[in-house]
């Protein structure tokens, strides 16, 4: 079973998302605004023939010249191995790292759902875990390892010069179902000194 251009331009017509297509590359290009990322582009790729799938978001950043690149790269493979629909890769020309989510369909429909968690899958991991950590890594060498998810939806929340727009309703419930009781306390004194 396939799928084409024409249905990945419904699904993100069904998600009231902008687009751009490209029937020569057979490409449909969207972006979104993040809490680290002003303008997350994402590449929607259908490849072979409508059986394979690529969601590629591109120059997250470049570590060419880096002094901490070899760090970096080490918090790209620890990511790597703890999500495993993400994978990450570097332009050895000038150091881009981008990330992706690829699925053979060979015998699946896509479907919005699958679509969907694909999508919020890569905003989320890029947003949540992988730019924080880079971000630290590349300013201070050190990697502080995975980011506390209630930590995280305070900063988005309280912090966010963007406003976050994709699913952030759904990835908050699932944040606080997750929650442990000294995540919802220090979620809790937080919000005692914001008062």
């Amino acid at each position: 079973m396939a799928t084409s251009q024409r249905e990945v331009i419904q699904f993100l017509q069904n998600r009231n998302w902008k687009y751009e297509s490209d029937r020569a590359s057979n490409t449909v290009i969207t972006g979104i605004r993040t809490t680290y990322i002003q303008h997350l582009l994402i590449f929607i790729r259908i490849k072979e023939n409508g059986e394979y799938i690529q969601f590629l978001a591109p120059q997250l950043c470049h570590l060419k010249n880096n002094v901490f690149k070899g760090i970096a790269y080490q918090t790209l493979l620890h990511i790597s191995y703890g999500e495993p629909l993400i994978r990450f890769a570097t332009d050895p020309t000038d150091g881009e790292i981008c990330a992706s989510i690829e699925l053979p369909l060979e015998d699946v429909n896509l479907t919005q759902k699958l679509f969907d968690r694909c999508l919020d899958e890569l905003i989320h991991i890029i947003d949540m875990e992988t730019m924080p950590r880079l971000n630290s890594v590349l300013s201070t060498g050190h990697d502080k390892g995975k980011v506390n998810p209630i930590e995280y939806l305070y900063k988005a929340t309280m912090g966010d010069r963007y406003s976050i727009n994709y699913d952030f309703r759904g990835n908050a419930e699932a944040l606080l179902t997750r929650a442990t009781t000294e995540d919802l306390e220090w979620l809790a004194g937080q919000v005692q000194q914001r008062r």
